[in-house]
């Protein structure tokens, strides 16, 4: 994108690519160009941030709720839809993309009053076209979706809907990788009982086994960890009863509680000593042989590993390793180095960790 425009894109959270080739030629070719708005855009500032980058286009609302995005009248985007309706579109190599935007919102409900949105797009395989295909607006109360995951069939999208739990569109493989709109997106909780926060438990990050039949999560707010099944029956697609494991906490370390609550802990009402108040796992991942569940919890200042599949330590609460992770430098507020992402190497052999409380000096 113009880099000119990175001040414009606020509060993207995750763009996510998944390769679905082949793709038909109706995908639309990138031309700067202005944008018409949805109504709920145009008075306000943010219309500008809506669609920085779009084609030459017009957005056309739906009664679903989602803005299929409709191209001006000889564009080639219009040839292209065109020819596909005659049948005699080619089919073009490309990828489709799913964005995540208007999602941070803390405090809740965004002051701005801005809707959660995820953006269907269109890349094409040399890189050369981008395009907006369609935009549906996300359940209300979705808070930093930071991971999207396409399954392997490319018919679900999942993602996460903050007190909503996890939130999984259908798909259409064959029309772009679009949302389908026709049926409601199917919200699934995470934990047993919510919490009465506008975040509810706030599952943060979620991971999938290598068959996609088991799905973990990590609940920031709660301080635990979720696994729930996959369950398939009739070509419908459900999650089912979670069981919850909460990781150690060795208590707030002292140096925590004696500089006060940052910025962040106040804007979301954390308590002193926030995030290093309580267990807060953000991150978690599953090894490519599906033995081992790895998470990394930023308020104990650990990452976690437990055996696959679940079993008593996982509902005991007694992970099988704990790996501490290393103390932050004495400038830093933290004491911890805030352990907050986490991926296996693609043989397994490796496991690799972002600490972020380090990185931010004595801010």
């Amino acid at each position: 994108l113009d880099p000119n425009h990175r001040a414009l894109v606020p509060r993207v959270c995750l763009v996510t690519v998944r390769h679905l080739a082949p793709v038909p030629a109706s995908a639309p070719a990138y031309a700067p160009a202005r944008t018409r708005t949805p109504a709920r855009y145009r008075n306000s500032e943010y219309r500008r941030r809506r669609h920085p980058f779009g084609a030459t286009q017009e957005v056309v609302m739906e009664t679903s709720g989602a803005a299929e995005e409709k191209p001006a009248a000889g564009s080639p985007m219009a040839a292209a839809m065109e020819l596909k309706a005659r049948g005699q579109a080619e089919e073009v190599p490309g990828y489709v993309v799913y964005v995540a935007a208007n999602c941070y919102g803390a405090p809740m409900p965004d002051p701005d009053g801005r809707t959660p949105t995820m953006s269907v797009m269109w890349v094409s395989a040399d890189g050369k076209d981008l395009s907006l295909i369609q935009t549906v607006d996300l359940p209300e109360g979705t808070m930093m979706p930071l991971i999207q995951y396409l399954s392997k069939d490319k018919t679900r999208l999942f993602t996460i809907a903050g007190k909503n739990g996890i939130v999984m569109y259908e798909v259409d493989p064959t029309d772009r990788g679009k949302i389908v709109t026709s049926s409601e997106p199917v919200c699934s909780p995470v934990t047993a009982e919510q919490m009465p926060t506008p975040y509810g438990v706030w599952p943060i990050y979620f991971a999938f086994d290598p068959s996609e039949t088991m799905l973990y999560t990590c609940n920031f707010i709660s301080g635990s960890i979720s696994a729930l099944p996959i369950v398939t029956e009739g070509g419908s697609c459900t999650l089912g009863a979670p069981t919850e494991t909460t990781p150690p906490f060795n208590g707030i370390p002292e140096k925590c509680m004696k500089v006060g609550r940052s910025a962040a802990a106040v804007a979301l009402g954390w308590p002193e000593g926030a995030p290093e108040d309580q267990s807060h796992p953000h991150s978690c991942a599953v090894d490519p042989s599906n033995k081992w569940l790895i998470a990394v919890d930023m308020g104990a200042n650990t990452l976690l590993v437990y055996s696959l599949p679940i079993g008593d330590n996982f509902a005991n609460n007694t992970p099988d390793f704990v790996l501490p992770a290393h103390v932050a430098p004495d400038s830093n507020r933290h004491y911890g180095s805030g352990p907050k992402n986490v991926c296996f190497s693609n043989d397994g052999t490796n496991v690799f960790a972002v600490m972020e409380q380090v990185s931010l000096g004595e801010g």
